[in-house]
């Protein structure tokens, strides 16, 4: 929204990892796979809308259904 891009990297690092903190405590150290293949899946994806014809899209996909 603000076009800066250390704010919108904020903003993913504390939204991927806030809410785990808070529901998933009990089980915290049993998802850190989970949580690194998604938010690095969401990560690739996002920055494949950027960039036409990317390979980042495919490696996005890929990591979300390793986190599946």
């Amino acid at each position: 929204m603000t076009g800066s891009k250390s704010a919108g990297r904020l903003a993913l690092a504390i939204s991927a990892i806030y809410p785990f903190f808070i529901y998933y405590s009990g089980m915290l150290m049993s998802e850190p796979l989970y949580l690194l293949f998604v938010t690095g899946g969401l990560w690739a994806l996002c920055a494949s809308i950027k960039k036409r014809r990317s390979p980042l899209c495919r490696i996005g996909g890929f990591l979300l259904a390793l986190a599946a």
